[in-house]
C-alpha cells in the first residue's frame, strides 16, 4: 500500500535547542538528519524552498517580491512535489500569517485550515477554537463583520467570538503578570489534522506549520514549569527588535528569559508532535511517514552570532542549521545521515517515502548553499527611531553562504566574504577564519545568477507595500518592513 506522508514545520526551530529540548521526537525519530540547512532565514522564502525545491533566487519568492498582492499558488503552481503526489488526498494547516490563506497557500492543497490567529505577538485563551473576529479586509466595521460571522458558523461559535475579543484588547494586557492560557495554535493545529485523517480516505499528504516557538516569547500555562525560572510578566517584547539588533544586549536577564523560554517552547512542540504523531500511526490503516523539521532558526545573542536575535539578519548555523528527522521511515532507510542536507532536496525525500525506498544518491547533491535577498523591498524603511543615522543598505544586503565539508563560506551584496569553521559535534556553531577570503568557484557555480546581478534586478523591481494595517503592521513588528 502507498505510504501517507506527513511534513510538520516547527517554525524558528534551531538544531541546537531542538536536540535539547525536543527529545521525544529524536528517541521515536528512525532517521535523523543531523546536518540539514535551511534554504533561507525567513519563512515565506523557505516554505516555496521546501516545497519547489529550488532556492529563492530560482523560485523567486523572496522579500523583494513578497508584497500586498502576493499569492502563493499562482506562483508555485505546477512547482511543487504536491503535483507528483496525484492519488493523494492533500491537507494542510497552518499557525503561521504568511503561510495561509490570504497569500495562496492554502490553495496549493485540497483542503486547508488557516490558524494564524490574530499576528505573531498575541495569545488566545482557547487555542482549540482559533478564528479570531477581525480579517485582513475591508475597512474596519467590515472586519468584524465578517469574523464575526465566520466565528459563528463554526465548531466553536463562544470560544471563537471570546478569541476575538481577546485580540481586540489583548495588547493592552500584555503586562499583566499572568502567563498566556494557551498556546500559539499548535493544539488548534492537531486537532485538525485527526479531524481531516477521521474524514479522508488513503493515501494522504498532511502538512502542518507550529508557531509556538517563535517570538515573542512569553510564560504560558500549557509549558512545563520546571523548565524555565522566567516571571509571569516578562515578555521578549521588552525590547523592539531593531533596537537588539542595532544596539545589542547587555541585559543578561533578558538573554537568559529569551533563551529558557524559547527551549521550554521547543519542549511543548515536541510533547504536541509526540502525542500526535502517535495519534496518526495508531489510526492510519497505511503506514505512514512523518517528517519533522523547521523553516529556519533563530539567533539567541550568542557571540559567533555578532550578538544578533531573531532570524532576519543573519545566515549564520543559528539560522540555517535545523532538525530533520524522520519518524516511521521505509525500511532500509539509515538510521542517522551525518551528510551534509539541503532542505530543496525534501521533495526528492517525499518521493523516496511515496515509493517506499531508499537511494544513497539523494545524499549526492552537492548545492548546500543558501540565500537571503534582503528585507522587504528596496523602498522599505526600517522602523527605529533616528532612522536616518541607520545604514539601511547593510541591513537589506543580500547574503549567500554555501558549504565545503567543514568550513562555510559566507558572501553579500556588499563585496563582503567570510569563512567560517565549523563542528560536527556542535550544532549551531560557526568560529569566524578569515575575512575577505575567495569564494571558490565551484560553490559560486551552484547559483545561477550572480549576487549583485539579482539583486539590483529586483531592487528596480516595483512592490505594492500597501498592506492591510494589521499585517503591516506586524511585518513592522518583525523587521521586514
Amino acid at each position: 500500500m502507498t505510504r501517507n506522508i506527513a511534513l510538520f514545520i516547527l517554525d524558528t526551530v534551531r538544531k541546537d535547542y531542538f536536540d535539547d529540548y525536543a527529545w521525544r521526537t529524536k528517541r521515536k525519530s528512525g532517521t535523523s538528519f543531523s546536518q540539514c540547512r535551511a534554504a533561507s532565514s525567513w519563512s515565506v522564502p523557505s516554505h516555496a524552498s521546501i516545497f519547489s525545491g529550488e532556492l529563492p533566487h530560482q523560485h523567486n519568492i523572496h522579500s523583494e517580491s513578497f508584497d500586498g498582492s502576493f499569492d502563493f499558488h499562482s506562483k508555485l503552481r505546477n512547482q511543487t512535489f504536491l503535483d507528483d503526489l496525484e492519488s493523494y488526498d492533500t491537507f494542510g494547516v497552518s499557525s503561521n500569517i504568511y503561510i495561509n490563506e490570504d497569500f495562496g497557500f492554502g490553495k496549493l492543497f485540497n483542503q486547508f485550515r488557516d490558524h494564524s490567529i490574530g499576528d505573531h505577538y498575541s495569545a488566545v485563551p482557547f487555542p482549540e477554537a482559533s478564528i479570531d473576529l477581525t480579517s485582513n479586509h475591508g475597512n474596519l466595521l467590515e472586519k468584524y463583520l465578517k469574523g464575526t460571522k465566520k466565528a459563528l458558523s463554526s465548531r466553536y461559535p463562544l470560544k471563537n467570538l471570546l478569541n476575538g475579543m481577546w485580540l481586540s484588547f489583548g495588547d493592552k494586557l500584555e503586562n499583566i503578570p499572568l502567563p498566556r492560557v494557551g498556546d500559539k495554535g499548535a493544539k488548534a493545529n492537531a486537532d485538525s489534522i485527526l479531524q481531516f485523517i477521521s474524514d479522508t480516505s488513503e493515501p494522504y499528504f498532511v502538512f502542518a506549520n507550529f508557531m509556538d516557538a517563535h517570538n515573542p516569547l512569553q510564560n504560558s500555562v500549557v509549558y512545563d514549569q520546571s523548565l524555565h525560572s522566567v516571571q509571569n510578566s516578562w515578555s521578549s517584547n521588552e525590547y523592539d527588535k531593531w533596537e537588539l539588533l542595532i544596539e545589542g544586549c547587555d541585559d543578561d536577564d533578558y538573554i537568559q528569559n529569551y533563551r529558557e523560554l524559547y527551549g521550554t517552547s521547543i519542549d511543548y512542540l515536541d510533547q504536541v508532535i509526540h502525542d500526535l504523531s502517535n495519534d496518526i500511526l495508531s489510526q492510519s490503516d497505511n503506514e505512514t511517514t512523518i517528517i519533522v523539521t523547521a523553516d529556519h532558526g533563530h539567533n539567541l545573542g550568542y557571540d559567533m552570532e555578532n550578538g544578533y536575535f531573531h532570524h532576519t539578519a543573519s545566515l549564520s548555523e543559528g539560522v540555517l542549521h535545523v532538525p530533520l528527522e524522520i519518524i516511521n521511515p521505509p525500511p532500509e532507510w539509515p538510521a542517522e545521515v551525518t551528510n551534509k542536507f539541503s532542505q530543496v532536496h525534501i521533495p526528492q525525500l517525499v518521493e523516496l517515502i511515496k515509493n517506499g525506498e531508499w537511494d544513497e544518491k539523494v545524499l549526492e547533491n552537492e548545492s548546500v548553499v543558501a540565500e537571503r535577498i534582503g528585507l522587504l523591498g528596496e523602498n522599505s524603511e526600517i522602523d527605529y527611531p533616528n532612522s536616518n543615522e541607520i545604514d539601511e543598505e547593510f541591513w537589506n544586503r543580500m547574503i549567500r553562504c554555501g558549504y565545503d565539508k567543514s568550513i562555510k563560506y559566507e558572501w553579500d551584496s556588499l563585496d563582503n566574504s567570510k569563512k567560517y569553521e565549523l563542528d560536527i559535534e556542535q550544532a549551531c556553531w560557526q568560529s569566524l577564519c578569515s575575512k575577505e577570503p575567495v569564494i571558490p568557484d565551484r560553490i559560486l557555480a551552484l547559483f545561477d545568477e550572480e549576487i549583485n546581478e539579482y539583486k539590483s534586478k529586483w531592487g528596480n523591481q516595483k512592490q505594492d507595500l500597501s498592506f492591510d494595517p494589521d499585517t503591516a503592521q506586524d511585518l513592522k513588528d518583525l523587521g521586514y518592513l
